[in-house]
C-alpha cells in the first residue's frame, strides 16, 4: 500500500498523535506540580504518577517508532 501524505488515514493518524503529544504535556506538567512538593506525596500518588509517566511515554514512542517507519529510519 502507497504512503499517502494528506489522505484521510494520515489526516487521523496526525489527529490522534496530536491529542496524545497534548495529553503527555498535560501529564508532564502534572508530574512537575506533584514532584514540587514531593516530600508530602504519598506512596499512591507516587505510583500514580509513574504509572501516567510511562502510559505518556509508552504513547510518545509509539509515535516515534510511526515516524520513523514512514520516514524508513527505523532500526
Amino acid at each position: 500500500m502507497a504512503a499517502d501524505s494528506d489522505g484521510a488515514l494520515a489526516q487521523m493518524a496526525d489527529a490522534i498523535e496530536a491529542r496524545q503529544i497534548r495529553s503527555a504535556h498535560v501529564v508532564h506538567g502534572v508530574a512537575v506540580d506533584m514532584l514540587g512538593r514531593s516530600d508530602d506525596l504519598t506512596r499512591g500518588e507516587l505510583l500514580f504518577l509513574v504509572r501516567r509517566l510511562r502510559e505518556s511515554l509508552t504513547e510518545t514512542l509509539a509515535i516515534a517508532a510511526s515516524r520513523a517507519q514512514r520516514l524508513g529510519l527505523e532500526d
